[in-house]
């Protein structure tokens, strides 16, 4: 049986140039415009990488995760996902926080968090030396990209140091060109940026 739609629906279906479904979403309030508009973008441009792939998922879900980043940290619902770029909306804010993706370390969902503070594990020295994002891809820690599908594959324990010092052992749940998902525990996991990699070993 076919959905039946109002006429305001239809209308500012047609307005709008969207779907008649999504129409009665943002009229009911459920999702904004520019929610629907994003979530368009996404799904007609190439899925190049899991972690694309991944954040247009949760996009969608509107999950709360905790961007871990060189100079504190940010929590709230991704609103935007661009090539260097995330808008995150956080609580109590008017306006969407536009993060650098290269000042991201990694991120998490929000409900995790203490059980992921307390799986982390801390390089004194590599905190106290206060590492800032590398700029130059030479620069940086270079991942053997080989390697990593191996470890992946044979799912492998994998122990990554971040250049903040924090230390985390866990089995890749997936990989891609600039992000890779860790499973720490069974309902705990962090997405990190590779660029933001100081060291990773198989950790068994």
């Amino acid at each position: 049986m076919s959905e039946t739609y109002s006429q305001e629906e239809k209308d500012f279906a047609k307005q709008n140039n969207i779907s008649k479904s999504y129409a009665r979403k943002i009229l009911t309030g459920e999702i904004t415009l520019d929610q629907v508009r994003e979530k368009i973008r996404l799904q007609n441009q190439p899925i190049r990488n899991k972690g694309l792939k991944y954040l247009l998922k949760h996009l969608k879900f509107q999950t709360h995760f905790v961007f871990i980043l060189y100079n504190g940290q940010a929590e709230g619902v991704v609103k935007k996902v661009r090539k260097y770029d995330l808008h995150i909306e956080e609580k109590n804010t008017p306006n969407p926080r536009r993060i650098k993706k290269l000042d991201i370390k990694y991120f998490y969902k929000a409900e995790a968090q203490h059980e992921i503070e307390d799986l982390m594990k801390i390089k004194p020295a590599l905190r106290q030396a206060g590492l800032l994002p590398v700029l130059e891809r030479p620069e940086r820690f270079q991942l053997n990209p080989a390697l990593l599908d191996s470890f992946f594959k044979q799912k492998k324990t994998v122990k990554i140091t971040m250049r903040g010092g924090e230390i985390f052992r866990g089995v890749l749940r997936w990989t891609s060109d600039y992000e890779s998902k860790l499973q720490l525990s069974e309902k705990a996991a962090v997405v990190f940026f590779h660029h933001a990699l100081f060291d990773l070993i198989s950790g068994s």
